[in-house]
C-alpha cells in the first residue's frame, strides 16, 4: 500500500471533489493508515483525548479519525471502539457503528454504556429483537443508568433542552 508519497500535492483540492461522505471517509481513513506508526504507546492517549473533545464539540467525522489512530496503535482498549462507534452512529454510518460497538462488547463485555449504544444502533437499524437483547443486558449490568437513559428517551421530547455547558 502506497504512503503519503504517492498522494497528490493538492490534498484539499482532492477532498473538494468528493460528494458523498463515505468516499471522503475512506479517503481520510486510508491516508490515516499508511501514515507511519507511532514510536511509543505513551504518545497514544492524547489521540484518545482529542477525539473525546471533537466529539463533544460536534466533529464527529475528525473524532473518528483519532479514534482510528488510536486503535492502530493500541487495538486492546474498548474505548477507542466505544467512541468511535457512538461517531458513526451520530453521522448515520449504522453498520460501521454496529460493528465498533460490538468489538468494544467483546473487549469489555461489562460496560454497559456499549451494550444501551449497541441497542439504540440495532433499534436504528431496524433489529427490535437484537436491541432488546442488548438493552436487557445493559439493565443487568447497571439498572440505575439502564432506567436513567430509558426514562430520558421517553421524556426527551417534553423536557427542555440542557442549559449547560461542556467544557
Amino acid at each position: 500500500m502506497a504512503g503519503f508519497d504517492s498522494f497528490p500535492k493538492n490534498v484539499v483540492g482532492l477532498l473538494s471533489e468528493f460528494r458523498n461522505m463515505n468516499r471522503l471517509l475512506t479517503l481520510l481513513i486510508l491516508m490515516l493508515l499508511t501514515a507511519p506508526g507511532l514510536q511509543g504507546q505513551e504518545s497514544v492517549a492524547p489521540y484518545l483525548d482529542k477525539a473525546v473533545k471533537l466529539t463533544n464539540s460536534h466533529q464527529n467525522l475528525e473524532a473518528i479519525l483519532y479514534c482510528t489512530y488510536h486503535i492502530k496503535t493500541d487495538s486492546s482498549g474498548s474505548e477507542a471502539y466505544y467512541l468511535r462507534s457512538y461517531n458513526y452512529f451520530i453521522l448515520g454510518n449504522h453498520k460501521l457503528a454496529h460493528t465498533d460497538a460490538s468489538r468494544c462488547i467483546d473487549l469489555q463485555p461489562s460496560n454497559p454504556d456499549a451494550w444501551l449504544l449497541r441497542g439504540r444502533i440495532r433499534k436504528s437499524m431496524g433489529n427490535y429483537v437484537g436491541a432488546y437483547q442488548d438493552f436487557r443486558r445493559a439493565r443487568q449490568l447497571d439498572p440505575v443508568k439502564s432506567f436513567m437513559y430509558f426514562t430520558k428517551s421517553i421524556f426527551s421530547s417534553v423536557l427542555p433542552a440542557s442549559q449547560t455547558k461542556t467544557r
